[in-house]
């Protein structure tokens, strides 16, 4: 995609929502780990999708309070948006959709520089998964 025209936007139809898509990505989804996030994901041969769909998660049981929980929620979400042409242009040149989870998994608040080199780095890891198997873990239904 030319740079001009990569639109730098985190829009509802590109979060994950439903709640089978959800469960169906964490009963057969795969793991990456890039301390302190974990992302889980799913690709689907499927022309009708090209954006990847994305959850943003953070444990309750590290943060009992919600404005926290949001603090870095905000913060992952800004990191995904600035970095997922990275994804996006991957999933438009083969066609697919994906599916990911991204989870922050530690009990220590985040420095935002940290979290976006560490979504850069979970992002740049699974394009190169994709690049080295070439084979689509799930077909779409």
């Amino acid at each position: 995609m030319e740079e001009r025209n990569r639109r730098l936007t985190f829009r509802k139809k590109e979060r994950l929502c439903s709640r089978k898509s959800i469960e169906f990505l964490f009963q057969h989804g795969q793991i990456l780990i890039s301390f302190p996030l974990r992302m889980v994901y799913i690709r689907k041969k499927d022309t009708s999708a090209p954006l990847p769909k994305v959850l943003i998660s953070v444990s309750r049981k590290h943060f009992r309070k919600a404005a926290g929980r949001n603090y870095i929620k905000r913060i992952l979400r800004e990191a995904y948006r600035k970095n997922k042409h990275i994804l996006v242009d991957y999933a438009e040149a083969h066609e697919e959709s994906i599916e990911l989870a991204i989870i922050y998994a530690s009990g220590r608040m985040p420095e935002p520089v940290t979290l976006e080199k560490n979504i850069k780095d979970l992002l740049q890891k699974l394009v190169k998964d994709f690049e080295e198997t070439g084979e689509i873990s799930v077909k779409s239904k």
